[in-house]
């Protein structure tokens, strides 16, 4: 039998799934509980599985489009390809309230389709995790500026901070700072500038750079923020290079 797997995540982690062609699902349009001062303290502590949160985010306007666009992504998958499985992949930033609850919805609807027998099974990747800052806050730890890493394959879009990674490649160990700084030479040229044009880098590159972050974060020792960042980093380099596609770099400006 077919199965259907639809996986919530959020984009603010690391490890987010990867499947060679899923249909992709980008949530963050919708109303976001934990950014809305009305409902915050109450829903933080909930899910996209509670009904409240659910009930929620798919009144955001919107939302029903959502669900319709992907249920009709999903239902032609299935009848292009009757014999092969679908992978969904469903996000928002924390991975807690509006993937979960669009991925319910979504699995219900599949499930009362008469023309759907596959087996349709749901993930919630990052249900557990805490609350992650909000963006405001990040940005604002920024000094104004962040990268925004992406691949197209996933449709994930994580930001970084400017600072940040470049305290990182600053702060790197005598014994791989020039081989480091070799590799993501773009990245430190464009350290200082607001807007610079997008970096990008192919899946050969992003294998390389992968293993340069891991090697990095091995000599960095024991747990550290610029561990973490080096973690997160060589994550995403190693989907941009799994997924044979370019791996980009771009600089935003928060307002």
């Amino acid at each position: 039998m077919t199965t259907i797997t639809i996986t919530s995540f959020g984009t603010g982690h690391p490890d987010a799934p990867w499947s060679a062609n899923p249909v992709v699902v980008d949530t963050k349009p919708l109303r976001n509980p934990p950014q809305d001062p009305a409902v915050r303290a109450r829903m933080t502590q909930m899910t996209g599985l509670d009904r409240d949160v659910a009930f929620y985010v798919m009144t955001t306007p919107g939302a029903e489009r959502l669900v319709e666009d992907a249920l009709l992504a999903v239902y032609d998958r299935l009848v292009t390809a009757p014999d092969t499985d679908v992978d969904v992949h469903v996000s928002c930033v924390g991975g807690r309230h509006r993937s979960v609850a669009v991925s319910e919805e979504l699995a219900s609807r599949l499930r009362a389709l008469d023309a759907v027998t596959a087996d349709v099974q749901v993930v919630h990747r990052h249900i557990d995790q805490p609350i992650l800052p909000r963006l405001s806050d990040r940005l604002r730890e920024t000094h104004g500026r962040y990268w925004v890493v992406s691949h197209a394959e996933t449709g994930i879009n994580t930001r970084f901070s400017e600072k940040a990674v470049a305290q990182m490649t600053r702060q790197a160990p005598d014994t791989l700072a020039d081989f480091f700084t070799a590799q993501f030479l773009q990245i430190h040229r464009a350290a200082h500038t607001d807007l610079p044009a997008p970096l990008a880098y192919s899946p050969q590159e992003a294998a390389t750079m992968a293993d340069t972050l891991r090697q990095l974060r091995a000599l960095f020792g024991v747990p550290s923020r610029h561990a973490d960042l080096a973690d997160q980093l060589a994550a995403h380099a190693d989907r941009a290079a799994a997924a044979g596609e370019t791996w980009t770099w771009t600089k935003e400006v928060s307002v």
